[in-house]
């Protein structure tokens, strides 16, 4: 496990028990200011300005408030319309259905074509027409919704997008992750023809409204997904482009399909953003795409593990570009560099929280250097909570979660995820240990002895467990023979290699020394 620190020391076992005090435990909330008050001038002011946008509950003006990338080249405007794009109200399925419910078709149609109106106009311009389709998945849900929309609305253009836009994620789901020779045969079928009613609903759509760029890269991803439709891809390429050279989910599903990966080439990647280029001042939503052939270069990079040459590469692409995933990758990359300042690491990744949740890893890492470097348990709370609700078997994430719980003031909430993280061999012993200690700050000294009995069976040659074991007797009030014998279980089981524990060795070896001239002096 990487970067793990403890965060109380307990070393203060010893004190409490020479002076007798019931209970050792000392609060995990540190006293003094938070360490990221002494980073790099850049990085401490933006770490301040980030916590101060996410007290803000609304997620547009929470995106709005937070602070730039230091020393970007980010073209003017664009953080804001990303922000904009990202987070600005738009259709969801709930609404649909309660349109569908009143009989209100006409009314959902002019909410659909009013949004699609703001993309082609000058002075209220937006993507939200995108944005509006992104509920309808492959969810049974979404396939009942889009169903019944289209068999009450058959000659809308809205409710046929939103028909394909559920058969392409069908389609996606039959085809699954894999390499097409480990896929089965009955899947690459069910997803050809899933691609075949999507495409069949889009272009139902565009007859009857031909501006829904939507529709058009919908077929063009669709097309993408088998080489045999290489004349639908560019066919719907080419519509789109006529309506809206500019747009910046048409021109985003171009430069994926560019790739080489699929077919395509670097040059012409480069030659879609060079044209892109010109329409950025007017659209600077575009400098999302703009950088896309060399984020598709890194990442063919990490693929191989060229850790550094990715994150080199990508350097650049964060300096001119807003790209949440962009920030996501890099902030992922740098935990496997040869080289790698923690501070940037976070801002990086405090940056792609911006503008979304991301991945799962980033999530991860990002609360990890939260509770470990900037010393906020409490701020990294919701980044552990959504990398455990991304993949709750990941052990580790369940162990910061638990970690950042008891050293936020929540010792008691701990428990569920360090009894999570104990599920794993890795993170077993510091997840039971840290979970005693956590049960002993709450004052819940019953589940503390259980815990302890059991690290002290499981792991007996840790010593740290023995003073914890000291730590819970005395919380429960037992002194004499069981505490001497925890102590004399530390010094036989302590570490010489382990700068604190020989600390710690020297006030136990003073108090059993105490100890045994007392016994000897009683026995007199």
């Amino acid at each position: 496990m990487q970067n793990r620190r403890r965060f109380l020391s307990w070393g203060v076992l010893c004190i409490a028990m020479a002076v007798g005090m019931p209970s050792v435990m000392a609060q995990a909330v540190p006293a003094k200011p938070a360490p990221w008050r002494d980073a790099p001038a850049g990085y401490r002011s933006f770490i301040e300005k980030a916590k101060q946008a996410e007290a803000i509950k609304d997620p547009l003006q929470r995106c709005l408030a937070y602070p730039d990338y230091p020393d970007n080249q980010w073209p003017a405007g664009l953080a804001a319309a990303h922000c904009h794009l990202v987070f600005d109200p738009a259709i969801t399925l709930d609404d649909v259905r309660g349109y569908l419910d009143r009989d209100a078709i006409t009314e959902l149609d002019a909410r659909f074509k009013a949004d699609l109106d703001r993309h082609f106009s000058k002075d209220r311009f937006s993507e939200v027409i995108h944005r509006d389709f992104e509920g309808f998945d492959d969810s049974v849900a979404s396939g009942q919704l889009s169903m019944r929309w289209v068999e009450m609305a058959p000659a809308s253009p809205y409710a046929l997008t939103a028909r394909g836009q559920y058969f392409l994620a069908m389609a996606s789901k039959a085809r699954g992750g894999k390499w097409a020779a480990d896929t089965p045969s009955e899947n690459m079928q069910r997803m050809s023809e899933f691609l075949d009613k999507a495409i069949e609903n889009y272009r139902k759509a565009l007859e009857l409204e031909p501006r829904l760029l939507q529709a058009d890269a919908g077929i063009a991803s669709a097309a993408g997904f088998e080489s045999r439709r290489d004349d639908v891809q560019n066919a719907a390429f080419a519509h789109g482009m006529s309506v809206d050279p500019a747009c910046k989910v048409l021109t985003a599903t171009m430069m994926v399909n560019l790739e080489p990966r699929w077919g395509g080439s670097y040059a012409a990647m480069n030659t879609l953003a060079v044209q892109l280029s010109a329409y950025v001042p007017q659209r600077p939503l575009l400098a999302l795409n703009t950088i896309w052939p060399q984020v598709d270069a890194a990442d063919m990079a990490s693929k191989t593990d060229s850790y550094n040459a990715a994150a080199s590469m990508l350097r650049s692409v964060l300096i001119n570009s807003t790209n949440s995933l962009a920030f996501d990758k890099m902030g992922r990359w740098l935990d496997y560099t040869t080289s790698v300042d923690r501070w940037e690491q976070l801002v990086i990744l405090l940056e792609a929280s911006r503008f979304g949740q991301g991945t799962q890893e980033a999530n991860r890492i990002r609360g990890r250097l939260l509770v470990n470097l900037a010393w906020e348990p409490k701020w990294a709370i919701d980044s552990l909570k959504a990398a455990v609700a991304q993949d709750p078997g990941d052990a580790y994430a369940h162990y910061l979660l638990g970690a950042a719980y008891w050293n936020s003031g929540a010792p008691a909430q701990a428990e569920a995820d360090y009894l999570a993280a104990m599920k794993d061999a890795g993170t077993r012993r510091a997840a039971l240990h840290e979970l005693t200690r956590a049960m002993l700050s709450a004052h819940k000294l019953t589940k503390a002895r259980k815990y302890v009995d059991l690290l002290n069976k499981e792991y007996p040659k840790f010593a740290p467990g023995w003073m914890t074991r000291g730590s819970v007797l005395l919380g429960q009030g037992i002194n004499g023979e069981e505490v001497t014998q925890a102590l004399r279980k530390f010094e036989a089981t302590a570490d010489p290699n382990d700068f604190r524990q020989m600390q710690e060795l020297q006030h136990v070896r003073a108090m059993l020394k105490t100890i045994d001239k007392t016994s000897e002096a009683s026995s007199e």
